[in-house]
């Protein structure tokens, strides 16, 4: 039996691929994998803008915010040459944790994390679009 399955191994042509098959197989892969970039350089690219939009508009939110709560008033007493702030630190440092707008802050921290995050994709899919294949 065994040896009968070596002679049919035997008798069979091997088969080969036509030449440039890899070659073509690649560069459509390649092709492939630009498109996609492209695609993907779009989306975080508008991703990239509105995030950024979105960045500036809550800076200027949480701005406001820290000038209307006094949180800039009670950060200035630590800055004061008054020795009040040795005696009452405590008080000082829950009146600003009381002040601190946290939710706008949170939002603040939330859209840069996204501008970081899609910025570093924009990135990447510029390198893949424009790098040279060898």
């Amino acid at each position: 039996m065994e040896n009968n399955l070596k002679r049919l191994f035997n008798q069979l042509d091997t088969i080969e691929a036509p030449p440039g098959l890899e070659a073509s197989i690649l560069l459509k892969i390649q092709a492939e994998s630009r498109k996609r970039a492209r695609i993907n350089l779009f989306v975080f690219g508008l991703l990239d803008l509105v995030s950024f939009t979105g960045l500036i508009a809550a800076a200027v939110f949480l701005a406001n915010l820290l000038v209307r709560s006094g949180f800039t008033q009670y950060l200035s007493l630590i800055i004061s040459e008054d020795g009040a702030i040795i005696n009452y630190w405590q008080e000082l440092i829950l009146s600003l944790a009381e002040s601190l707008p946290v939710l706008s802050l949170a939002v603040l921290l939330t859209v840069a994390i996204v501008l970081i995050w899609s910025t570093a994709k924009t990135i990447i899919n510029v390198n893949l679009i424009y790098q040279k294949y060898v």
